[in-house]
This record gives structure tokens, sequence and C-alpha cells, in this order.
């Protein structure tokens, strides 16, 4: 497995490489930049009982649900490369909000920020 350093390096180069479609695109940033982030930091994308795309809610769709024991953890969107962020931050505490999920993280695979 890739250390931490290594993928984010390997994401800045990504984001010099692919940018245009990267800035186009929620669908590509998120296989592009935030999968191998979520890979290296533990989270198995192909365990549903720990990750759980477009994980429907009452209060809308994040773009992925961190689950422990079962339960929601952690909500993450995410927004094309260079999206507004801030735009998506009442929808994050929302979702959280009305389903008891302690945090909440919105990043365009480039900036981030994580709400508790």
């Amino acid at each position: 497995m890739l250390s931490l350093l290594e993928t984010l390096t390997k994401i800045k180069e990504r984001i010099s490489k692919y940018e245009p479609e990267l800035r186009r695109s929620e669908a590509l940033t998120r296989y592009v930049l935030v999968d191998p982030v979520l890979k290296v930091l533990g989270w198995d994308l192909e365990r549903p009982e720990l990750i759980r795309p477009e994980f429907s809610t009452e209060a809308g769709t994040p773009d992925y649900a961190l689950l422990v024991d079962g339960r929601p953890y952690v909500m993450v969107e995410v927004k094309p490369l260079r999206g507004n962020l801030t735009a998506a931050r009442d929808k994050g505490f929302n979702y959280c909000w009305k389903n008891k999920v302690p945090y909440y993280v919105i990043t365009d695979g480039e900036h981030g920020s994580c709400m508790i």
C-alpha cells in the first residue's frame, strides 16, 4: 500500500495533468483524487459494510458514508476540482444533523474541510 505522502504526491500530479477534465466532472474527481486517499486511509471501497457511495438520507444523498459498526460515522461530499465547497456546507450540516452523524467532510480533491 502506498503511504499517504506518496498518494498525495500522485494526487498533485493528477491535478496538474487532468485539471480541465477534473474541473468539469465530480465523478472523475471522486475516482482520480478522492478514492485513492480514502483507500490509503484504510477505507476499503469494495466493502459496503465500511463505505457506501451515494448514501441516501432524508436530507439528501452525500457522495459517501463511511460506516463504523454499520452506522454512518462520516459523510463525505465531493465537488469537482476547484468547485464551490462553501455552498456544500449547509447541505452537509443537514445530512449530519438529521442522521446524527458526527463528522462531515467536503472536498474537491485538492482542498477540503471537516465539520464536527
